[in-house]
């Protein structure tokens, strides 16, 4: 099947596309916004947030605001030895990272004007974080493009085919979305100067850089990874989302409630009915909450931190509190030992190479900085 962001030929049971990291299938267990997976690293390694594409429509329901008038979009905004980035190539990255951000972690603002008012951390807004992983991944995408040319790399031809197809391939996915043609369908993601050629130079330089870092990474993983054995567990659970309630404290009450329910029959197929009844975890909730042969560190931090206890029994219930809400737990068991390849090596040498070939930081020009809200 294709990417419909992109273009590129993936697996049919791709949730998320591993060329442009565009959302393909939503489930909380499977990389979108209220996933319980943290993941692994993909074998196909991305510099910073590669998100290379437009996020469906389906994924992004904001309310986008026009923006004012751009004065600059050709204005230098940073510089990073002899090469410069523009006001338009600069809202490519942001609003890229951005997408990419909210629709593999979530807890993003979507009101895109709050972004620099809302605070990331303590000191940071998430316009600053988003600005600041932006020019990160400029500069790195920029230097390993340019050492791919230097090295005489051909671009792979599924990439090409991907980028000779990109004009027709967006005009069926803008025209499933309501677009009139590809250049609206661009705008309404990437703000008022984007378009089709400007796009594809971008789309362009992120494939030579991805193509040639999984190359490079390739041959670190050939002579570095080692497949390894690992136990896992079994465990079901019962999600009640924080964004299904009015607040988090009507998510702990029904979460109680359902948790009391079970306790009047604590039985396994007692609390796989109650999942399949109750859950809103779209990965597991018509499996009776199931998921199973789950390695440590699979899970977000409390989730794991709960079914890796060292006094787990089967049996053993409760309810854990995470970022996305409330879960009831029950641990059924010890799952399949579980083989995997250990790449921790081949990622240092990785990340060896590419400090070795990006030195300083993006600077950034502040006074021509302008960020362009995607129009509706």
């Amino acid at each position: 099947m294709k990417c419909p962001h992109c273009g590129m030929e993936i697996k049919a049971k791709e949730k998320t596309c591993p060329y442009c990291y565009g959302v393909i299938e939503c489930s909380d267990h499977g990389g979108c916004e209220g996933g319980e997976s943290r993941g692994r690293v993909k074998k196909l390694l991305v510099i910073g947030a590669l998100a290379a594409c437009v996020i469906s429509a389906a994924v992004l329901a904001f309310v986008f605001l026009m923006p004012d008038s751009p004065s600059n979009p050709g204005a230098v905004t940073a510089r990073y030895g002899e090469y410069e980035l523009t006001n338009r190539e600069f809202n490519y990255y942001y609003w890229n990272d951005y997408y990419y951000y909210l629709s593999n972690y979530g807890g993003a603002p979507t009101d895109l004007k709050s972004l620099s008012r809302e605070k990331y951390d303590d000191t940071t807004t998430w316009q600053d974080y988003f600005t600041d992983s932006a020019l990160q991944n400029w500069r790195d995408i920029t230097v390993v493009s340019q050492a791919a040319r230097e090295a005489a790399f051909e671009l792979p031809e599924d990439y090409q085919n991907s980028l000779d197809s990109l004009y027709d391939d967006l005009l069926s996915t803008a025209e499933g979305q309501g677009f009139d043609d590809v250049d609206v369908y661009l705008r309404h993601h990437y703000g008022p100067e984007a378009d089709f050629d400007s796009y594809k130079a971008f789309l362009t330089e992120n494939y030579y850089a991805n193509a040639y870092a999984d190359t490079v990474y390739g041959g670190y993983y050939e002579q570095y990874a080692q497949e390894v054995s690992e136990p896992s567990i079994n465990v079901r659970h019962i999600l009640i989302k924080y964004e299904d309630r009015d607040t988090p404290e009507e998510a702990k009450a029904e979460a109680e409630r359902i948790y009391g329910l079970f306790q009047a029959e604590q039985t396994e197929d007692n609390f796989a009915a109650l999942a399949n009844e109750h859950s809103s975890d779209g990965g597991s909730n018509t499996q009776g909450g199931l998921y199973a042969n789950v390695c440590q560190g699979d899970m977000v931090e409390e989730f794991d931190a709960w079914c890796f206890d060292p006094s787990r029994q089967a049996g053993d219930s409760g309810i854990v509190e995470t970022q996305f809400g409330y879960h009831i737990m029950y641990f059924v068991g010890q799952g399949s030992e579980m083989t995997s390849v250990d790449d921790s090596a081949a990622l240092d040498a990785y990340y060896s190479w590419l400090s070795s070939i990006t030195e300083g930081d993006a600077v950034p020009e502040d006074d021509a900085m302008e960020i362009y809200y995607p129009e509706d």
